[in-house]
């Protein structure tokens, strides 16, 4: 039985090399101890289905502990979980930042 497709991978042509798509950033844009929330998760069917299965998915709050530099992986931590992904499908994962009221 195949998994349900979450229709999130529809949209992941609309965000192409640094370009921003209205207010959404990259995650990788985001700095050390930043929130945003998770709104189009680009790449293939497999990728998705594994952010996915991550809990990463459109609507969810995912904060960067530490974007390693020099191409490193990125520490995010998502539902009370600390993960750890690779540049190139944190690059994917397309996030609006909230702004804080002070």
């Amino acid at each position: 039985m195949m998994p349900e497709r979450c229709g999130c991978h529809r949209q992941r042509h609309m965000y192409r090399h640094g370009q921003r798509l209205g207010d959404l950033v990259s995650l990788l844009e985001l700095k050390n101890g930043q929130e945003g929330v998770v709104v189009i998760l680009e790449g293939d069917e497999k990728v998705i289905h594994r952010l996915s299965e991550l809990g990463i998915v459109p609507n969810t709050i995912i904060k960067v502990i530490n974007s390693i530099p020099f191409g490193g992986p990125v520490e995010i931590l998502v539902r009370g979980s600390k993960l750890i992904i690779g540049r190139d499908i944190a690059k994917g994962v397309l996030v609006r930042v909230e702004e804080c009221e002070k």
